[in-house]
């Protein structure tokens, strides 16, 4: 078992958690000058690319191998909420690094080096901070599995969960094999939203959030909101540009709201 330095990780760790709020922030302002190039839509020129698959799997993987390394390694590593925490964590990062990149129309396209680089940074300093907590920091009992805000937290991650699959799922089928271009989805929360996957997830992590109830988990939430709503804002714009046709009711990430 490696030596690790807990008490120096955690004078880092609730920095390292305001630094992850902070990043979302940022995120918002850099959107409003470079949207992000996601999916072709912007022809930003950010420098070389990568292979897709290779570079999304390599920007995910901290949130997936560095995760599991700080609980193997933690002092609460086999204690029974921990092993809850980690496995409803995997529930989806195992799935989104690991088999997403296949289920997508991207391939051919490759990720720029520079965002392959800046996930990368990013999904380590996330993975320390709520694997850290899951798998050191964290104090839970048993009692914890029956506690209000587990039960209700871990209603709300799984059902940001489905919408995020499902709304992916509906993007995906929009188009048949070979075919190209771009089209309005419709149909379910796309009705009322451009981005219901974006929605998805970002109700996931707030599930995240109180089912830790920590500030791991909220600073993780807060910078979902802060990116996912930001790309979203510029995907809904982009969607008026795109398309004339385009419904005028339609909110762009939060039905309702924005």
């Amino acid at each position: 078992m490696p030596d690790i330095p807990w008490s120096e990780l955690q004078a880092m760790h609730r920095p390292a958690a305001w630094g992850i709020i902070f990043f979302g922030l940022f995120t918002i302002l850099s959107e409003r000058v470079i949207p992000a190039p996601l999916g072709g839509r912007y022809k930003t020129n950010l420098g070389p690319k990568g292979p897709y698959h290779l570079s999304w799997m390599v920007m995910e993987s901290p949130v997936v191998l560095l995760f599991l390394f700080y609980v193997l390694v933690g002092q609460n590593f086999g204690q029974t909420v921990p092993m809850v925490l980690t496995f409803i964590w995997m529930t989806h990062y195992v799935d989104r690094t690991f088999l997403y990149p296949f289920r997508t129309r991207h391939s051919t396209k490759g990720i720029y080096l520079m965002i392959t680089v800046a996930a990368f940074f990013y999904n380590s300093v996330n993975a320390f901070v709520n694997g850290a907590w899951v798998g050191h920091f964290g104090t839970w009992d048993t009692s914890w599995l029956v506690d209000p805000r587990f039960i209700i937290g871990t209603m709300i991650f799984y059902a940001g969960w489905y919408i995020n699959r499902k709304a992916d799922q509906m993007l995906l089928n929009l188009r048949a094999p070979g075919e190209t271009g771009y089209k309005i989805p419709r149909g379910w929360l796309y009705e009322q939203i451009s981005c219901p996957n974006y929605f998805g997830e970002i109700v996931m992590w707030f599930g995240w959030a109180i089912l830790t109830w920590s500030f791991a988990g909220l600073s993780f939430a807060l910078f979902t909101l802060f990116n996912l709503g930001s790309h979203g804002l510029n995907h809904h714009k982009w969607y008026h540009e795109k398309f004339d046709d385009y419904p005028q009711d339609r909110k762009a990430v939060i039905p309702g709201v924005m």
